[in-house]
């Protein structure tokens, strides 16, 4: 993993197999808040992390996201569940 960029509490995020290979995940972090933007493999994936609680192994639901005016619910996955285990 490679941080390429940062900004205030965000931080822009790579990983590469080699060097000179393209990106095979990004990713878009917010230090304070624990919350983070992943792509890989055609996926977005919004990550959550809350140290005072985890999910049980196989927990299906959706998680609401409300900002301003913007209302969506996503699908809660585990790390498990994804197609990739990598960070």
């Amino acid at each position: 993993m490679r941080v390429i960029a940062t900004s205030g509490e965000w931080a822009a995020i790579q990983h590469s197999v080699s060097m000179t290979a393209a990106p095979d995940l990004c990713m878009l972090a917010n230090m304070r808040s624990n919350i983070a933007f992943r792509y890989h493999d055609d996926l977005l994936e919004l990550r959550i992390v809350n140290l005072s609680w985890s999910l049980p192994t196989d927990v299906s639901g959706n998680i609401d996201i409300a900002v301003g005016a913007f209302s969506k619910a996503l699908p809660i996955l585990t790390i498990y569940q994804t197609r990739s285990a990598r960070p």
